[in-house]
């Protein structure tokens, strides 16, 4: 009996002990996703000693653990079974997602501060969720932004898999708001893949797992040019040339960002091949056209071309290379024009 309430008492912690640390061993491993809800710890020893104290003590330690998990990527919760003498720093091929929320200051404006927080929430969850359905990783939440990492063979299809969906939530949101007479809002998504370095950045004592390099600089410019063009989704060569079996898109323009020289051809991802309409189809077709006369100085042919493509879709891409040909009309480029575009924005 003496020793029945001994041995019991320490099965029953070791079994949920072991059940904490099957779990996290998993979600480490990548067998299963990060989520603070796989981790319970039920206290089931009744006895009134050293034992039940122990029990309570692994009970506030898996609470914290749980506690801290939302506020871990995968990446940096996935690294936890290096060892600290292992390299953590390497370069990775990875695709780049990253997406801003539009016109959230008015949908907030007004709100206190509980309302503004579980609103930002609202919408950066269900970005979450559509992410993660893809295989991707939110490295980290910058305000209304998100920056999310996608690994693996189809990185770049699952990206812009996301970001046709995360176009497609949002449309719904928009369409529900302005039903109830509310400030709608819409988002901006830049995606790039390629080299980055991968690894452990920041002080001894705070640390962050992310990537560093052109290729996230350049998916976040991305993300931030669809202001300029006045489109939602825009895509680098590099990402074009993997997706455009599967994807409707459309060049937008070649350009240079802010602190590079070196000039990127740029694509707007118009819809899924599989549910291809002739619509997008011709306006791919005829915007094209239209761009090649005005990289030629064709400038009465390519305005002819973007203004049919305007009147006919109200297409605001093709109204920006209205403004610019009756510009350059007025203002000839200089002689060693190459159609370049400077970006200057972040």
């Amino acid at each position: 009996m003496i020793g029945n309430r001994i041995v019991f008492p320490l099965l029953f912690l070791r079994m949920n002990v072991k059940k904490i640390s099957d779990s996290l061993s998993r979600m480490i491993s990548g067998e299963e996703k990060v989520s603070a809800e796989l981790l319970t710890y039920n206290d089931d020893i009744r006895t009134q000693d050293e034992i039940k104290a122990l029990s309570w003590e692994i009970k506030g330690m898996t609470t914290i653990i749980k506690g801290m998990i939302p506020y871990v990527s995968t990446s940096t919760f996935q690294q936890s079974r290096n060892k600290k003498d292992d390299s953590k720093t390497t370069i990775k091929d990875l695709a780049f997602l990253f997406t801003d929320i539009r016109g959230f200051t008015s949908i907030v404006e007004g709100l206190s501060p509980e309302k503004i927080v579980e609103t930002i929430n609202h919408y950066l969850e269900a970005q979450t969720e559509i992410i993660y359905k893809h295989q991707g990783d939110v490295d980290k939440f910058v305000g209304d932004s998100i920056m999310a990492a996608f690994d693996g063979p189809d990185k770049e299809i699952n990206a812009c898999n996301a970001s046709m969906d995360l176009i497609e939530m949002m449309q719904k949101d928009k369409t529900e708001r302005s039903a109830n007479k509310l400030t709608t809002a819409d988002i901006g998504i830049g995606i790039n893949t390629g080299s980055v370095v991968y690894g452990s950045i920041g002080a001894k004592e705070r640390m962050d797992f992310t990537s560093i390099g052109d290729t996230v600089n350049l998916a976040s410019r991305l993300e931030g040019a669809n202001k300029e063009y006045f489109t939602k989704l825009l895509i680098s060569e590099s990402v074009y040339t993997k997706i455009k079996e599967k994807f409707i898109c459309r060049e937008i323009d070649l350009l240079t960002v802010k602190g590079k020289t070196e000039h990127i051809r740029i694509y707007e991802i118009l819809q899924k091949a599989a549910d291809s309409s002739k619509t997008l189809v011709s306006l791919k077709t005829n915007f094209e056209s239209a761009l090649k006369l005005y990289r030629n100085q064709k400038w009465e042919n390519a305005l002819k071309g973007f203004q049919e493509i305007y009147n006919d879709t109200e297409d605001k891409t093709s109204r920006v290379f209205i403004d610019r040909i009756k510009l350059f009309m007025h203002h000839a480029p200089p002689e060693n024009w190459d159609g370049v575009f400077a970006l200057n924005v972040k």
